[in-house]
């Protein structure tokens, strides 16, 4: 404690006491002088740095703008392109089953060249005789418990009432 104390009054007194001349700093009194005021080439015109700063803050803020946009962007074709794998395949098979089912049987005229099965699709009427093609390869076939319609290799089977 004592070594402590005797420190402390030894460098309270080097601080206190006048500098002297024989310093053994190499620093100049020229080099610890103040420095000296800028010159006019040096002076920027008055709020230049001011606008410069503002026109780099409006070009960073426009092009995090941008990346924004362009990210918003990307993440919403991500979200198409998973929504269309999602959705199944428009198969054209199924869409031919479809029209299949559609067909109504209304029923049957015995003509002079045969008989002609009579069919509504869509609200529209057709006469079709069996064996032959008929509108967009729809095709009639008549057997003893039903009536198979066939269109682009599918075929649908609609059972005949009894007594027909």
């Amino acid at each position: 404690m004592v070594g402590i104390t005797i420190s402390l009054l030894l460098a309270q007194q080097l601080l206190t006491a006048p500098p002297s001349t024989t310093a053994t700093s190499s620093v100049d009194a020229a080099e610890v002088a103040e420095p000296a005021e800028p010159t006019e080439a040096f002076d920027p015109a008055p709020g230049l740095i001011e606008q410069l700063r503002y026109s780099e803050l409006e070009q960073r803020v426009a092009e995090t703008e941008a990346k924004r946009l362009q990210t918003q962007l990307q993440i919403e074709k991500a979200k198409h392109a998973i929504a269309a794998l999602q959705k199944p395949a428009a198969n054209p098979g199924n869409r031919v089953t479809e029209q299949l089912s559609s067909i109504i049987l209304v029923g049957f005229i015995e003509a002079v060249d045969g008989v002609k099965v009579v069919l509504q699709e869509r609200g529209q009427w057709l006469l079709l005789t069996p064996g032959e093609r008929g509108a967009h390869d729809l095709q009639v076939e008549v057997h003893e418990q039903q009536v198979r319609l066939k269109r682009y290799g599918h075929y649908r089977d609609i059972p005949l009432p009894q007594g027909w």
